[in-house]
């Protein structure tokens, strides 16, 4: 189906999805990043008591409120969790990742079970466990690779905060799972409380503040790997007072930068944030030159492991996606610590 991109939908800041009122249901579009005039896939999303029209095309459509759910990222959890609802999930492709103890303790108990790795799932197993609904992480050629699942008659919907260029637009898929959990104006209400932070510490941030170099990650197996100035990650060092010296550069993903290139750059930066490491001596035993680093010798090294369980699960890579604002809020403090003298550091951790 190509709509193109200029329906008008309730989403304000993800570029991603399309929500547009019906008659007699909801149409949910999930939009192609890969292919810019044409859509991902297309739902008719009904209400749970409602009657299935005779119009609507009943492969797109999707029964709301589905009480078994399969996903395939710990950030669906936490888009489940704002509602309550995260006990919902019975497989999971990484279940020994989840930071939300609950479902962790559901699965040692064998009540949810692993559908897979990462973008392959084992197609008995999710079978078996009879979900209502899989939220799958959409990637190019995807489509083909789930025909089989969808042939089961199990409702597949199609998720990809991942893309999303800023912090909002990825918070803002709370109203897809929203619309699912037949809780539209429960997330509005949560999406809106989290905007409303964002932008109130945001707004702390003044042009005349001065705004600090900051270097971010570290190289691996020889490439340096940065984020593009359309990547979500650069969105928050704006907002937060640094200067990044790729927000020029728009590519979305990480730009690959040998380590001589890095050195040039930001050799002077007086922060360094998003290390692989646990301390600083980590760094240096795993390549001497980090400690040229003026970060590194004023030990302004940070990385995103201040919340973590049993060495795998890490709420950044799950709760934090629905927290903008306390990442916000942490980078802030990092870069300004007098805009913000009270705050504790949630997500990020000083390396010693």
């Amino acid at each position: 189906m190509n709509t193109g991109r200029s329906i008008s939908g309730s989403e304000k800041y993800a570029r991603g999805f399309v929500i547009r009122e019906e008659e007699g249901y909801t149409e949910l579009s999930i939009l192609d990043p890969w292919n810019q005039r044409d859509t991902f896939a297309v739902y008719q999303v009904l209400k749970p008591d409602v009657a299935i029209p005779d119009h609507l095309d009943k492969e797109k459509i999707l029964r709301a409120n589905p009480a078994r759910w399969a996903i395939f990222s710990t950030t669906h959890v936490a888009y489940l969790d704002a509602f309550g609802e995260a006990e919902r999930v019975i497989g999971c492709t990484t279940p020994d990742r989840l930071y939300h103890s609950a479902l962790y303790d559901k699965y040692k108990k064998g009540d949810l079970i692993r559908i897979g790795s990462d973008m392959e799932y084992n197609y008995e197993s999710l079978v078996n466990q009879q979900p209502d609904i899989i939220i799958q992480t959409g990637f190019a050629g995807q489509l083909a690779k789930d025909a089989r699942i969808r042939q089961t008659g199990i409702d597949l919907v199609y998720v990809m905060e991942w893309l999303e260029p800023t912090p909002l637009g990825r918070a803002e898929w709370i109203k897809v799972f929203g619309l699912l959990l037949n809780m539209e104006s429960v997330a509005d209400s949560i999406f809106q409380s989290i905007e409303e932070d964002y932008l109130e510490l945001k707004g702390q941030i003044s042009d005349q503040i001065e705004h600090p170099k900051v270097l971010i990650g570290n190289s691996f197996k020889g490439t340096w790997f940065m984020p593009g100035g359309g990547n979500y990650m650069s969105e928050f060092l704006k907002d937060a007072g640094f200067f990044y010296p790729w927000y020029e550069k728009k590519e979305s993903e990480s730009l690959p930068l040998g380590f001589e290139a890095v050195v040039h750059e930001f050799n002077d930066a007086p922060f360094w944030l998003n290390v692989s490491a646990r301390k600083l001596s980590d760094l240096t035993i795993e390549d001497p030159r980090y400690s040229m680093f003026r970060a590194f010798k004023e030990k302004e090294v940070y990385s995103l492991s201040n919340r973590m369980l049993r060495g795998l699960a890490n709420d950044y890579w799950e709760g934090a996606i629905m927290q903008p604002h306390v990442v916000l809020a942490d980078l802030i403090f990092i870069a300004h610590p007098e805009v913000l003298p009270n705050h504790k550091l949630v997500y990020y951790k000083k390396l010693q």
